[in-house]
């Protein structure tokens, strides 16, 4: 947990420090939600997480966006099957003699996204956006049976079978760009999600401010 808080932390120096480059424009502090995913036959209860950006400009109509995110999530199972020898899963991680109920994790994204304007309606400026967000696991509190009794457990209970690889999503959708004032601008996303590791599907918003 603190290598991957201490990589997250050394991940955003970087990256700050590289949009101090002029060929870097804006930097956007963005929060946003994952929702509608059920990975693993989990409905996804909530998964928030804040964040932020940079912007290089390729083009006046092509960009790409790279940043850091860090999310808490929080999954339950659809249905506790029976049993009393069980291997279950969440994404990459694998917990033996254990059927998952609940699972709350603290996750880090590093996206790395393609946008393209499309239009200016009004104020507003409309680009389509596509993106890859690699997911690591910060930490993992998990809650459930083991034969008949009820556990919690954090992740270090299950090094054997742990995967700090959490998953990989894939973003389409919209964004939306409306001035505010001065050189400052408050952004919208949304679109589809899909989740390599799970093959699951789900939506996705943010929303934030650039400067």
């Amino acid at each position: 947990m603190k290598k991957l808080l201490l990589l997250f932390v050394i991940s955003f120096s970087t990256t700050l420090l590289v949009a101090q480059n002029s060929r870097w424009s804006q930097t956007e502090v963005m929060l946003q939600s994952h929702f509608l995913q059920q990975p693993n036959d989990f409905k996804t209860v909530y998964d928030v997480g804040i964040g932020t950006r940079w912007n290089y400009q390729f083009t006046p109509r092509l960009s790409m966006n790279l940043g850091g995110f860090l999310n808490y999530g929080k999954y339950s199972k659809n249905e506790v099957e029976d049993g009393t020898l069980y291997i279950d899963f969440f994404k990459k991680t694998e917990i033996h003699y254990f059927v998952i109920e609940n699972i709350n994790q603290l996750t880090v994204e590093t996206p790395l996204s393609l946008q393209f304007k499309l239009a200016k309606l009004g104020k507003n400026k409309v680009s389509i956006l596509g993106s890859a967000r690699p997911q690591f696991v910060v930490n993992s509190k998990i809650s459930g049976f083991r034969f008949n009794e009820y556990v919690v457990m954090n992740d270090n209970l299950t090094d054997e079978n742990y995967n700090i690889f959490n998953d990989a999503l894939l973003n389409l959708g919209f964004s939306i760009v409306r001035p505010i004032y001065e050189q400052h601008n408050i952004l919208l996303e949304f679109g589809y999600e899909y989740s390599t590791t799970t093959m699951s599907n789900g939506l996705f918003i943010r929303s934030g401010i650039d400067f």
